[in-house]
């Protein structure tokens, strides 16, 4: 992957190379994929995209996670 990066405050455009991008920004994840033009991409509606959910089963991990699902 070739990803081009804007610097928001700065107005710099970097060029980044990635074997792998994970494109997890909330509401604005669908338009950004689509972008990519992958098959994959085409006819999304919502999240998850993939269908999968992931489980953490490690009390440590859960009692650390305040957020209200």
């Amino acid at each position: 992957w070739e990803v081009k990066v804007k610097n928001r405050n700065s107005g710099d455009v970097e060029t980044v190379l990635a074997d792998y991008v994970f494109i997890g920004a909330g509401g604005g994840a669908i338009p950004l994929l689509q972008k990519t033009g992958i098959p994959e991409s085409k006819h999304l509606g919502g999240f998850p995209i993939s269908g999968q959910f992931l489980i953490c089963t490690n009390p440590d991990v859960i009692n650390e996670h305040d957020v209200k699902v």
